[in-house]
């Protein structure tokens, strides 16, 4: 079950933190390190979604998993949000980290779907095109290959989607005709 406002507000808390620290760069690091852990570790996912286990199995649970390969200050985060109960959207809160970390680093994600790959050439029109209306520093594309779009290409920043696709003009068309 996703809960993006309270994920956010861990998240916030975390870079906030880190930010007050100095040490934003290694806490961003951390986050990552521990994601890729968890997707890796099927048995550590689990043990934190499940409700059969207690808040301190799991903060134990997580602090073995992850050793020495993580900072005091994420060791400490993570036993937070088991304390609070909130272990089944730590993945989220991660997620929302490096979300929160990348809008203050001034990097956008911008999914780009096409009907078929697109050249280097072309990858770099499309980052100047959503760096030049979104004000963005840093564009990173998510490509993907769609053969049902027949052509033309639908980009996606956040909730906002601009659909240049042969079926989304027919569509306008049609809606005009209507």
């Amino acid at each position: 079950m996703k809960n993006i406002p309270l994920s956010a507000r861990y998240a916030k808390a975390y870079i906030d933190l880190a930010l007050e620290r100095g040490n934003l760069e290694q806490s961003v690091e951390a986050v990552r390190s521990v994601m890729a852990r968890m997707e890796s570790d099927e048995k550590l996912a689990g043990m934190l979604n499940s409700p059969l286990v207690s808040r301190q199995d799991k903060a134990a649970g997580f602090a073995g998993a992850m050793g020495d390969a993580i900072p005091q200050q994420m060791k400490d985060f993570a036993d937070l949000v088991m304390d609070k109960g909130r272990s089944s959207i730590f993945p989220e809160i991660l997620e929302q980290v490096i979300a929160q970390n990348d809008a203050l680093q001034g990097v956008l994600h911008a999914g780009v779907a096409t009907a078929v790959p697109l050249s280097v050439e072309q990858e770099k029109q499309v980052v100047e095109k959503v760096k030049a209306f979104s004000g963005a520093k840093t564009v990173v594309l998510h490509t993907s290959v769609d053969a049902s779009l027949l052509g033309g290409m639908k980009i996606t920043v956040g909730d906002k989607v601009w659909d240049d696709t042969v079926a989304g003009r027919l569509e306008e068309i049609k809606k005009t005709l209507a």
